[in-house]
């Protein structure tokens, strides 16, 4: 046999494994772009997309996953969610039997095919790096003290379980709901109003609660006069802006109930502020004020209503569903 036949056949078998070497190197490269552009647009690299055990660490995540998909596709939520003072889907989550803590650990042990996590600290800069290092796929959704910044989070939420045309649904939706209230109370003066936490704390501009007494009809005097973020109010200064309305948050919005409003109406040297003078003094319920979902609308729907109580005295309640969830 010619000595040139020979180490043709010889070197054959090199020059499959040099094909075969490039052939998955070429592989590898495209997976790691796929991966990486999937990443970049808030989904979930293949193969599991859309994911099946999905975990929220994050209320707002709890909220809208909860909105958007099955229960049977969500493997955990946090421990929040099952307490009225903050969640609105404490029925609904009761179907989901996992509840987490901002424990890395804890999440990683229940193998989630994707994690919802906060970008903010209450995630916390160490769980979020335990949760890479795992190799587990995350979704950061931002805080945002806006009602756009609550609604690019849905959508974020939405690309990265699959379900866009839901959250689409779900953002349209709220658009109506908010829609139908300015309606309601564009013809009504804006009455002065402040929201009051307790230990003398107010909302101002850049806030949710700025963005949401606007959108129920009222003029925020805490914004008007300045104040930004939240801040803590004196006596005097509260007694200068002289509010013709208070909130203040609480467990019900059931006059009379516990909590700060009675303690605000029996305050001797407040007596000559008007909205203590007409006891306009109101309690909404935390979750309505502090919600950072698509729940957020239900707080416009209860503020517009005591702000503007002549405005949705025939309200048909079919016209104002309480719950907007686009499954």
């Amino acid at each position: 046999m010619p000595r040139s036949s020979v180490r043709h056949r010889l070197d054959e078998p090199f020059r499959l494994i040099t094909r075969l070497a490039v052939w998955l190197a070429g592989v590898l490269l495209l997976t790691v772009f796929v991966y990486r552009e999937h990443v970049m647009h808030g989904q979930v690299s293949p193969p599991v997309f859309p994911p099946q055990r999905i975990v929220s660490m994050t209320l707002a995540g709890d909220e809208i996953l909860l909105a958007l998909i099955p229960t049977g596709r969500i493997l955990g939520l946090t421990w929040l969610v099952d307490d009225p003072r903050y969640s609105h889907s404490v029925e609904t989550a009761r179907q989901v039997r996992h509840k987490v803590s901002a424990n890395a650990e804890q999440v990683i042990a229940l193998r989630p095919d994707l994690v919802i996590v906060s970008a903010s600290a209450y995630t916390g800069v160490t769980a979020r790096s335990l949760l890479r290092t795992s190799g587990i796929p995350l979704c950061e959704i931002a805080r945002h003290e806006s009602f756009a910044g609550v609604q690019r989070n849905i959508l974020a939420v939405g690309r990265a379980i699959g379900a866009l045309p839901q959250a689409r649904r779900l953002i349209a939706n709220m658009d109506r709901r908010l829609h139908t209230v300015q309606e309601r109370v564009a013809r009504s003066p804006h009455p002065r109003t402040l929201y009051y936490f307790p230990g003398g704390f107010t909302a101002g501009h850049g806030t949710t609660l700025n963005e949401m007494i606007g959108r129920a009809g009222g003029l925020n005097v805490a914004a008007e006069a300045g104040i930004h973020g939240v801040k803590q109010l004196s006596r005097e200064v509260l007694i200068q802006l002289n509010p013709a309305v208070i909130l203040v948050g609480g467990e019900t919005d059931r006059e009379g109930t516990g909590g700060l409003r009675p303690v605000l109406l029996a305050d001797a040297s407040l007596a000559t502020i008007d909205a203590i003078q007409q006891r306009r003094v109101y309690v909404i319920p935390g979750p309505s004020v502090s919600s950072l979902s698509h729940h957020i609308v239900n707080g416009v729907e209860r503020m517009a209503r005591l702000l503007h109580p002549q405005a949705f005295a025939t309200l048909d309640s079919v016209a104002f569903p309480q719950h907007g969830q686009a499954h």
